[in-house]
Parts: C-alpha cells; sequence; structure tokens
C-alpha cells in the first residue's frame, strides 16, 4: 500500500483557541494531535489566511 503525505490545518484565529484544556492551549493540542494522527506538516493560521494559499501550493496531497 502507498504512503500518502498528510498535511494539517489548524485554524486558531478565534479566542476560543488560547483556552486551556488540560494545561495547553486548544491551539496546541490541536497541533500534537494532527502530529500524532500523521500529519508531515501542521499549518497554524492565526489571523491571516492568506498565507495558507502559498503554504499549500507546492503540495497536492490530503489535509487533514
Amino acid at each position: 500500500m502507498p504512503v500518502t503525505k498528510l498535511d494539517a490545518i489548524v485554524l486558531a484565529d478565534d479566542g476560543l483557541s488560547r483556552v486551556k484544556i488540560a494545561g495547553l492551549t486548544a491551539r496546541e493540542r490541536a497541533v500534537r494531535v494532527a502530529s500524532k494522527l500523521g500529519a508531515e506538516r501542521v499549518f497554524v493560521v492565526d489571523g491571516n489566511r492568506d498565507e495558507l494559499h502559498a503554504w499549500r501550493a507546492p503540495t497536492s496531497g490530503p489535509v487533514l
């Protein structure tokens, strides 16, 4: 079975991303979960979603 590279995007431009859950902010927890699920690259959007287009451009694999 071929290995598929996986990317993840964490949308952290809301105030809820700073809420702590068991000692970590929701943003930090989302990054950890994405990494544990196998994401090779994790992009955190923190207000400027235009950067997302430039980050995503060179790849065509699935996004988590």
